[in-house]
């Protein structure tokens, strides 16, 4: 991929937001799936460690394409489902995502009476941003049960979808499993959605694929699969090229695999490493010696943060995280030699690990349970030393 039309005063790394398409490495047939799913009324999921890019595409690239795609009529709806807690919290974050996906549209007061008949059971009120004069619009009713509201959320979409194309994205799906009942609530309400895009996203790879993979579970099944793994080195190559150049910065492909190695493959983190690269290199050819003096120098920078992060874990907690940062992947967390070495029982062990998983610390794949966060993960290393010595 060449990323030689980018203006070279915006090619820059950037981390911890949303990417715009420019600013994406790669991607190029998740992204090519991703459309002809969409351009089926088709049903997929998307899984991916956190970090990996997923939301940046389906907000940025796959909502934004399909809402320039179909302008007049076409409706796209995003709701993101991190930590969930009950049924009226899901209602809340649903309604709001509809409303937001039908100001996109209410350029004018007679959008009001037009999706009306759409929206059985709702008033649809529209006022005017004070700051920006953009529309905003609010469905009032629904009725007091969330079920009941939940459902003609749902039904809205249904009828939408007869006459405008619609797209709807769940993101970090896998929460729901938080909430008692709602898995085959939504399998019911989904189900209805015959002409719409549907959309599943997770980062718990392990609780997302136990929802479509157990036969016994409502999702069983449940469209497609899409993996986003890692970009491989040669395709970093060409990216990070373009970035450096315009700081006289050069970078060749065994510096770049040595980049990604010490990053985990993460692409959030070697977004970060190499805008520091940028912050602190004087113009030079990067070299081995050059990347590890820089990687010191953002750990100590970081250090403060990340000593601060360790002190909220409890001393079970931090033996079992620096632990897991010493030897990962960890392919069985119950094994007599990891046991021994976090020096905390083998019931603690496994409880405190799948707590770190679910507050997204921890992430657990075919290969075993790792940190989430490769710098930290770095840190954690340099800070076992003095406990494991």
């Amino acid at each position: 991929m060449s990323y030689s039309e980018i203006d070279p005063m915006e090619k820059i790394f950037k981390f911890g937001q949303l990417l715009e398409k420019s600013d994406v490495c790669n991607r190029t047939q998740e992204i090519k799936t991703l459309k002809k799913w969409v351009a089926s009324s088709g049903r997929g999921v998307v899984f991916g460690p956190r970090r990996f890019g997923k939301t940046s595409i389906l907000k940025n690239v796959i909502l934004t394409d399909f809402k320039k795609t179909h302008k007049e009529k076409g409706f796209a709806f995003y709701c993101d489902l991190f930590q969930v807690k009950s049924l009226e919290d899901f209602r809340i974050r649903f309604q709001e995502a509809l409303e937001i996906g039908l100001s996109e549209k209410a350029t004018f007061s007679r959008f009001v009476e037009s999706i009306k008949e759409y929206l059985s059971g709702f008033q649809v009120q529209m006022e005017f941003d004070p700051l920006t004069s953009h529309p905003i619009l609010s469905l009032k009713g629904g009725g007091k049960d969330p079920v009941k509201t939940v459902h003609a959320l749902f039904k809205a979409i249904q009828n939408l979808s007869q006459d405008h194309a619609t797209l709807l994205i769940l993101d970090e799906f896998q929460d729901i499993v938080a909430v008692d009942g709602l898995e085959s609530k939504l399998r019911e309400e989904l189900q209805s959605l015959t002409r719409t895009s549907v959309i599943l996203s997770g980062s718990k790879n392990h609780v997302l694929r136990e929802m479509i993979q157990n036969e016994r579970r409502p999702f069983y099944a449940f469209g497609s699969d899409l993996s986003f793994g890692p970009i491989p080195s040669e395709e970093w190559l060409g990216y990070l090229q373009e970035r450096f150049a315009p700081h006289k910065i050069r970078i060749h492909l065994p510096e770049v695999q040595l980049i990604c190695s010490l990053m985990g493959d993460v692409p959030n983190a070697i977004q970060e490493y190499c805008s520091w690269i940028v912050q602190a290199s004087e113009p030079c050819t990067l070299t081995e010696t050059i990347l590890k003096n820089h990687l010191s120098d953002l750990l100590k920078q970081k250090s403060s943060r990340y000593h601060e992060r360790l002190r909220e874990f409890s001393e079970k907690e931090s033996r079992i995280l620096l632990a897991i940062a010493v030897d990962q992947p960890v392919a069985s967390i119950g094994s007599t030699a990891f046991i021994t070495k976090t020096q905390v029982s083998a019931t603690a062990v496994r409880a405190a690990t799948e707590r770190l998983i679910n507050q997204g610390v921890l992430d657990r794949d075919v290969s075993g349970v790792r940190i989430t966060d490769p710098l930290f993960r770095l840190f954690l290393v340099q800070h076992a030393r003095n406990v494991f010595a």
